[in-house]
C-alpha cells in the first residue's frame, strides 16, 4: 500500500507494510524544491502497538499517557484510580497491576472506562491482575481483569 502525504510541504509517497498488527513506513519517495526524486529509505515503528511496559507512577490518582505505549504497568502500595488516559489513541490497552506485600488495595477506573468487569479480580498480596481492555465506537474503554497469583 502507498500514500502521498505531506512532509516538509513536500508532496511525498510512502510504501506502507502491515505485519502482525504493527504498520511500518519502509520506504518513501520525496520531489525536492527542484524538481528531482529524493528516494528516503526509513524503518519507523509506533509504540501504540509494540512497546514496552510503561512503568505508572503510583498515587491516589494515576496517570497513564498512552502516547508511551498502551502497556502500562503499576504497582500498587495503597488504594489507587486509574484517571481518565492521555493521547488515547490506543484501542487495546493493558494494564498490569502488582499489589506490594501488603495487598489488599482497591483500584478503581475513571469515566473513559465505562465497563471493567473485576468478577475475576482479587487484591492477595503479591499477586497480579492483567486488565485487558477494547476502546469502542463511543471512546469508552470496556475490559476485565484476571488475577494471578505468583
Amino acid at each position: 500500500m502507498s500514500d502521498t502525504v505531506i512532509v516538509n510541504n513536500q508532496p511525498t509517497v510512502l510504501q506502507i507494510v502491515s505485519s502482525g498488527g504493527q504498520s511500518d513506513i519502509i520506504a518513501g519517495r520525496a520531489l525536492n524544491k527542484s524538481g528531482n526524486t529524493l528516494n528516503v529509505d526509513a524503518d519507523f515503528t509506533s509504540t501504540q502497538y509494540d512497546s514496552d511496559y510503561q512503568t505508572l507512577t503510583y498515587g491516589a490518582t494515576v496517570a497513564w499517557d498512552m502516547a508511551s505505549g498502551q502497556a502500562g504497568t503499576l504497582t500498587l502500595t495503597g488504594d489507587a484510580i486509574i484517571s481518565n488516559p492521555t493521547n488515547a489513541d490506543s484501542i487495546t490497552p493493558i494494564l498490569e497491576v502488582i499489589q506490594d506485600a501488603t495487598g489488599g488495595h482497591a483500584l478503581t477506573f475513571d469515566t473513559d472506562f465505562a465497563e471493567v468487569d473485576v468478577s475475576q479480580v482479587t487484591t492477595a498480596l503479591n499477586s497480579i491482575t492483567v486488565y485487558a481492555f477494547v476502546k469502542g465506537s463511543d471512546s469508552k474503554y470496556r475490559g476485565q481483569g484476571k488475577t494471578f497469583s505468583l
